[in-house]
């Protein structure tokens, strides 16, 4: 901005005021220094969220929210199919993709990418060489279905591994960086239906970080899905917010 429009923006602010008094010019100054220090800060240390909306297969403009401060890029999203388009926007290749969710997200119609084949378009079309579907331990997870589905997912010719128990997860050193991603419904969930109370909420999150850190899984991207409509209803909120918290800080303490 030239010297006169600073002036110009000077003596307009200084007739606004401040705590009752009138503003002067340096306070003003000692203001916008402190946002752009502040600015400086967030983007020097973290990132912040990232707040999507879904419209069909476009991805809006991200919205940021500076509360929460991570050590890698976050997606939030009510959408599943936000991970599928924020992948291809950012031209992300060869991440293996982590995902806690109620449902496997590979069948369905092939000629439009939805919450329901979202893993599967990822796959196919080189977004990441692998997906591992971690599903809930409180899933029904009857022997032969998962052969089956086992099964229908090698003759398609797609790399995604069922990953049964959170301890069978791969380490680290196996899988390198990764995308993980977060869907409520894992927690608890209108279809298939499990009705979790929020100490069980809490309790599934601590163990997600826990084995995570154990692991060694170094996180890339980390995507959030609301999912209403499948989340319980009235808890969408508070397990996102957990989430938040719980991944806002999965960097502590670590060398």
């Amino acid at each position: 901005m030239h010297n006169t429009g600073l002036r110009v923006l000077s003596i307009f602010l200084s007739l606004y005021l401040y705590e009752g008094d009138f503003i002067s010019t340096s306070k003003i100054f000692e203001l916008l220094s402190f946002s752009m220090c502040e600015a400086r800060r967030i983007r020097e240390q973290g990132y912040p969220l990232q707040v999507y909306d879904v419209t069909g297969t476009s991805l809006s403009p991200p919205r940021y929210d500076y509360q929460y401060i991570f050590p890698f890029p976050v997606i939030l999203s009510h959408h599943r199919v936000a991970c599928y388009l924020w992948l291809k926007q950012q031209g992300l290749k060869g991440l293996p993709v982590i995902y806690f969710d109620a449902h496997h997200n590979v069948f369905g119609s092939k000629d439009v990418v939805q919450s329901s084949n979202w893993v599967r378009a990822v796959l196919r079309e080189g977004l990441s060489p692998s997906a591992l579907w971690v599903p809930p331990k409180w899933l029904e997870k009857e022997e032969e279905d998962f052969k089956f589905l086992a099964s229908k997912i090698y003759l398609q010719g797609l790399n995604l591994i069922l990953v049964d128990d959170l301890e069978k997860l791969p380490s680290g050193s196996e899988l390198g960086p990764v995308v993980v991603s977060i869907d409520c419904d894992y927690f608890s969930s209108i279809d298939p239906f499990h009705q979790a109370k929020r100490e069980e909420v809490q309790e599934e999150i601590r163990r997600i970080i826990e084995v995570l850190k154990e692991k060694g899984i170094k996180i890339a991207a980390l995507n959030i899905s609301i999912s209403p409509g499948y989340t319980t209803l009235g808890l969408e909120g508070f397990i996102k917010e957990e989430l938040l918290k719980a991944f806002s800080q999965y960097g502590d303490g670590e060398e």
